[in-house]
């Protein structure tokens, strides 16, 4: 997990990846399909899926597809409840802590009825919140220094209806093996005056990872849909092996114009 996450797991919780599952093992896959799962042999074991995403078309194993739910963390309480497990401290802030991420800190517009019910229930469970929202928000310093080279990089397309910025191998080099817990920069400019499409580029080994926001009637899912990706409809995101960052930017600049084309 990202830093600014690692309060959440124990010594010994995680894994390094495997080539095989143990005798008898069972795989819950959460939050995604399974093109998406990796570090484990899935195909070998028993498959759960609970996900919320409605790109997921729960082809493998035993399936809870619902894009109703806000979040995948939701779904998981739903299941706790079912089971009759007590809920604790230790219970309930992982799953609040899933439910703030995927709601924006309560911003974004999946925020229902559902949500702040629940998010009140795992309170009186015993997560102190306010202490919660404000660790989630801890960065490292380089964090910090990354992101201001990535704004540098801002360019407006389409009459300043899309922001979009560039991550490189370059810049991450520059600031040495230092985790820069970049996944969230395109939050900071999501919200620019009159922008209806925010966009990052990251440059990987091999590949471009693509985030996309989205408003105003705009679909992030099926800008990314058609680069191979999905997601929300305001918020997704996918992979383009063997691109370069212009080459990714090209392709990424076409679904968007198709989506403006497409949008009222």
């Amino acid at each position: 997990p990202p830093r600014y996450l690692a309060f959440l797991h124990r010594a010994g919780e995680l894994s390094p990846p495997l080539e095989e599952l143990p005798a008898e093992a069972m795989v819950v896959l959460l939050d995604g399909d399974a093109g998406r799962a990796s570090g484990a042999p899935i195909a070998q074991s028993p498959l759960i899926n609970i996900d919320h995403h409605k790109s997921n078309q729960g082809e493998t194993g035993l399936c809870w597809i619902d894009p109703t739910y806000a979040a995948a963390a939701l779904m998981v309480c739903d299941v706790i409840d079912a089971l009759g497990v007590a809920w604790s401290t230790e219970l309930a802030t992982p799953a609040l802590t899933g439910i703030i991420s995927d709601t924006g800190h309560f911003r974004f517009a999946n925020t229902d009825r559902r949500v702040l019910e629940r998010a009140g229930q795992l309170i009186e469970s015993g997560v102190d919140y306010a202490d919660l929202s404000d660790r989630l928000q801890w960065r490292h310093l380089d964090h910090y220094r990354m992101l201001s080279m990535v704004l540098g990089t801002l360019q407006r397309h389409f009459g300043g209806e899309m922001l979009l910025a560039r991550q490189s191998l370059a810049m991450r080099a520059s600031l040495g093996p230092s985790d820069d817990d970049s996944d969230d920069f395109v939050q900071h400019y999501r919200y620019a005056e009159g922008v209806r499409i925010a966009a990052l580029l990251k440059e990987r080994e091999g590949a471009i990872k693509v985030s996309v926001r989205s408003r105003g009637g705009l679909s992030a899912r099926r800008i990314c849909a058609s680069l191979g990706g999905g997601g929300h409809e305001v918020a997704a995101g996918a992979t383009l092996s063997g691109l370069t960052l212009d080459e990714a930017e090209v392709r990424l600049l076409e679904a968007v114009h198709a989506e403006l084309a497409s949008a009222p």
